[in-house]
């Protein structure tokens, strides 16, 4: 009907052409738009300003998808929404948009900053994070190492859970929580720097119980079922990840045999005996089933594991995991080279100035409040410093009118309710504790014509103290040379301090064992309160120490002897609470030690924290709990016996400083030279399990004497 070079008939061949290219485009925009069942019509693929590029980690209640900006496809963002079918829920879809503003208020290092919360006519709010390169999880590092492709330190491994707990509690002082971490939710970036992720799924999941999509055994158990979770679940959580990086097994639950056999476990995944023992304390104070039994915030998380580096290996940097894992990586999607690295300046746009956004939104009931209580070592970097204040320290020595004031900065947890006490400090006892002022001022000297009206005669002052004086007597009635203590006259009017010189007597009076100096006989004559005990012809620790270091197997003779003593005080339900070498008896011709000076011991399960008791104790052996006037057990004993253990085998102290508040610092900061790198020929067990004494960390220091005699036990 055409002619060859008919102009119609290029028109017609023109415009099948023409179909043809509009065919194929509608075909790739439909391939473009059509992703995880969806089908989308126009360019803007549903979500406003963006295009999506493909779909990202999705489950069956979040939508998530890579997508590049519309009007700039080099700057690529992570986007995320509710699926559609929850999106329709309105209740559902509040919780996400609170959820979503949570996170949009902080502004945390290792937190990706919010980009934009948005808003989609088929899906409601969604929210958009900067997306400018790769990154592997803990969940990649699980796989690589099972599949033997990566091959690192236990150190390494440690380092990453520190900065995952670090941010988490950065987060959490900003009221932004978690609680329901997840092996995805820690990822590692290309330059080495670790990010915490999933705020708004954390959210939705402890609102609706969500599932996460992995192994229910990574949860914690309060979490399994369906408990209230907290801070402490997180600590669970990273434990156990932590815990399948080291052995690729799950962790145990306490009624598994697994849990009694972990040591045996860490030592067949190549773990080095030195840090076999801190790191089965580590699990035991992080997995336990109980949360009251678990460390309870991230702050003594954080502390654990910097005491864990010490035996594991030191801090592995970024940079360092950087080097490690370059070759790990992915390549980015795109041309990485032309991505905009301006993605992390944050701005919150609402697009559909119709959504409605709940604002100054309560966080949910289960997020516990950030208080003095729970928050121990706070993070300078985040919490803003309070102002100096002033404390009135008090030196009691032979004129008892030496006063000194010392500016110290409050910190979180020196903010309790007795602040505005005036703290006095006894250097002659060594002893923290609170006094008045005015009967500081009234003390007298011991009025010994009333003992030369007793059945006792004094012989000799073996000394004094804060509290009162000790004197060799002799016993007219039994012949017998016998110890008197006498209660200073200006405490017998304190009830607290009678109490305590009562219950001293009553404790070694009631305890029969071969190494507690035993007491005899409480009196009370014209108004002075004394007791006698055994008397001891020989010096206290304290003494002999100054003279020179013991030989080796004399000090392990010593300790295993004196701490036969405090295992059968903590089996009697008592804590020492000034566990010192001048506590020490040793008797000169035999050497038999006596452990002594009862008298601010408690009973275990009697109120420790009373305003009366807080910080009494010595300075350079007191727990950092003890010093901070926390509720004591008897891991506070046990720590005092490893800076006496420590003192004996190098002749040095762990920890010192020119004044209390010095040595307090020195004992947070948790920095003391190896036993061995002082006394090589200390064995290698017995200086492992002293050092693990020291930990700053309560938990994590073993948690009873018998551990440690065990040890002594096989070199003593």
């Amino acid at each position: 009907m055409y002619g060859r070079h008919s102009p119609g008939l290029l028109l017609y061949i023109n415009d099948i052409i023409q179909k043809f290219v509009d065919c194929v485009n509608t075909i790739t925009q439909f391939s473009l738009v059509c992703t995880n069942g969806l089908f989308m019509n126009d360019k803007h693929l549903y979500f406003p300003g963006y295009v999506i590029r493909e779909v990202f980690d999705s489950s069956p209640h979040y939508e998530k998808f890579l997508v590049t900006a519309q009007n700039d496809p080099s700057r690529w963002f992570l986007l995320e929404a509710l699926t559609k079918d929850i999106a329709l829920t309105n209740e559902v879809r509040q919780v996400f948009e609170v959820a979503c503003h949570e996170q949009a208020r902080v502004r945390i290092p290792g937190i990706v900053p919010v980009y934009e919360i948005g808003a989609s006519e088929q899906y409601g709010t969604f929210v958009t994070f900067p997306f400018d390169e790769t990154f592997l999880s803990l969940f990649d590092f699980s796989g690589m190492q099972k599949s033997g492709g990566l091959k690192v330190t236990p150190n390494f491994y440690a380092s990453i859970i520190l900065d995952a707990a670090r941010i988490l509690d950065a987060a959490h002082r900003q009221n932004l929580a978690h609680y329901t971490v997840m092996p995805t939710s820690i990822i590692v970036r290309p330059d080495g720097t670790v990010n915490v992720c999933h705020f708004i799924e954390a959210a939705m999941r402890r609102r609706y119980y969500l599932a996460s999509g992995f192994d229910d055994k990574l949860n914690a158990p309060e979490w399994r079922q369906n408990e209230t979770v907290g801070s402490y679940s997180d600590i669970y959580a990273l434990s156990a990840f932590l815990y399948l990086l080291l052995t690729e097994q799950y962790q145990p639950d306490e009624t598994e045999p697994q849990w009694f056999s972990m040591g045996d476990i860490l030592i067949e995944s190549d773990i080095h005996d030195d840090a076999v023992l801190p790191l089965m304390s580590f699990f035991h104070a992080t997995l336990a089933t109980s949360p009251s039994r678990r460390l309870s915030n991230y702050p003594q998380l954080i502390r654990a594991l910097a005491d864990l580096l010490t035996v594991l290996g030191p801090y592995v940097a970024p940079q360092e995991r950087q080097s490690v894992l370059q070759n790990y990586f992915e390549p980015f999607p795109g041309d990485a080279g032309q991505i905009s690295r301006d993605l992390c300046k944050p701005g919150i746009a609402i697009n559909d100035p119709k959504l409605h956004f709940v604002s100054d939104t309560q966080h949910p009931s289960t997020l516990t409040p950030i208080t003095s209580d729970n928050t121990l070592f706070p993070d300078e970097a985040i919490v803003h410093k309070a102002p100096p204040r002033q404390i009135s320290i008090s030196i009691d020595d032979a004129s008892e009118r030496n006063i000194m004031e010392d500016t110290l900065v409050s910190s979180v947890s020196q903010s309790r309710t007795h602040d505005s006490r005036e703290r006095i400090i006894h250097h002659s006892s060594s002893n923290y504790r609170f006094q008045s002022p005015m009967a500081k001022a009234s003390v007298q000297t011991v009025p010994l014509a009333v003992l030369s009206r007793s059945r006792y005669q004094v012989l000799e002052e073996l000394g004094s103290g804060g509290s009162g004086s000790v004197y060799k007597v002799l016993d007219t009635t039994l012949s017998e040379v016998v110890a008197l203590k006498i209660l200073k006259p200006s405490l017998v009017s304190d009830p607290v301090w009678l109490l305590r010189f009562k219950n001293e007597m009553r404790l070694t009076r009631d305890i029969d064992h071969t190494y507690i100096l035993p007491a005899y006989h409480l009196e009370q004559l014209e108004g002075v309160y004394f007791f006698t005990m055994k008397y001891i012809n020989g010096k206290n620790l304290a003494q002999i120490l100054q003279k020179g270091p013991l030989p080796l197997q004399k000090a392990l003779l010593l300790l295993k002897q004196i701490g036969q003593s405090l295992q059968t005080a903590h089996q009697h339900g008592i804590i020492h609470r000034d566990f010192k070498p001048a506590n020490i008896m040793i008797e000169t011709e035999s050497f038999h030690p006596w452990l002594t000076d009862f008298g601010i011991a408690s009973l275990s399960d009697a109120p420790l924290n009373a305003p009366e008791t807080l910080g009494v104790g010595t300075p350079y052996y007191m727990s950092p709990e003890q010093a901070r006037g926390d509720e004591l057990q008897t891991t506070s004993d046990i720590y005092s016996f490893g800076v006496v253990a420590y003192e004996c085998l190098t002749h040095i102290l762990p920890f010192n400083g020119s004044t209390p508040m010095a040595v307090y610092q020195a004992v947070m900061e948790g920095q003391f030279h190896p036993i061995r790198d002082i006394a090589p020929l200390v064995p290698h067990a017995v200086s492992n399990i002293i050092e693990q004494c020291l930990f700053s960390e309560a938990l994590i220091r073993p948690q009873n004497m018998k551990a440690i005699l065990d040890v002594l036990g096989r070199f003593a």
